[in-house]
């Protein structure tokens, strides 16, 4: 995805979660709430009722850049003993590359949801 130019790979694995809880010390599902449920009214929602959904979660803007960085630097290919030394530093400057408003965007934001819940998804069929 693109954000000013600036080209932004995202990636969601099994271990978003533990890298986003060692470095922010937060539960990322916790943070998340109900936003990324995957009940049968939201796999049925229109594109326009999921883009107003996460926008009002637009108090919730910082979990966002928090879960955009982890993302990003598994995107870029970033090895595992530089993702379990991730600081708060690295996070700053990361967002200091990014234009202001980069978060207020609801496609970017929307991506990052749909990023991180795809890889959320259950692909066993239940036993009858």
């Amino acid at each position: 995805m693109q954000t000013d130019g600036k080209e932004i790979r995202l990636k969601a694995t099994a271990g978003t979660d533990i890298f986003y809880k060692r470095l922010f010390h937060k539960d990322i599902l916790k943070q998340l709430g109900g936003l990324l449920a995957l009940s049968a009214e939201d796999q049925q929602e229109s594109e326009e009722q999921k883009k107003a959904r996460i926008l009002e979660q637009s108090s919730r803007l910082e979990v966002f850049q928090e879960l955009a960085f982890i993302m990003a630097k598994q995107g870029e290919g970033t090895s595992l003993d530089q993702m379990l030394n991730l600081t708060e530093r690295d996070y700053i400057g990361w967002l200091d590359e990014l234009p202001v408003d980069a978060f207020h965007d609801k496609d970017f934001l929307q991506e990052i949801v749909q990023t991180y819940r795809n890889n959320q998804r259950t692909y066993s069929q239940p036993k009858n």
